[in-house]
């Protein structure tokens, strides 16, 4: 989802030298001075964000995620999609991946 969105036109805007800490779903960038006005992920799922944005396919299959870290950020990037394609409307395939999930061991 994440490389798919640079090639929809539309990828979180990111430097590794940034000290930005919460990313804001419709800027598509990190921020340490949220607002009230925009949604962001948690610090946590953030901070699982800005590992993944460096990364290739190969590369991100490294990171270790649990369970419940790896629904929360599919469902933020889906948030994150939502804001940013017209009438992108709800992925009937989120409960089959929350199920493959559950499936996974946590790591």
């Amino acid at each position: 989802l994440i490389q798919l969105s640079y090639h929809l036109g539309f990828g979180p805007q990111y430097s590794p030298k940034q000290a930005d800490f919460l990313f804001a779903l419709q800027d598509g960038r990190f921020t340490s001075e949220p607002d009230n006005r925009s949604l962001y992920l948690s610090n946590e799922i953030s901070a699982y964000l800005k590992q993944f944005l460096p990364c290739n396919l190969q590369e991100s299959t490294q990171i270790k995620l649990g369970r419940k870290d790896r629904i929360q950020l599919t469902e933020g990037l889906l948030k994150y999609y939502q804001m940013h394609i017209e009438n992108f409307g709800k992925l009937k395939s989120l409960p089959v991946m929350i199920s493959v999930f559950n499936s996974l061991n946590d790591f």
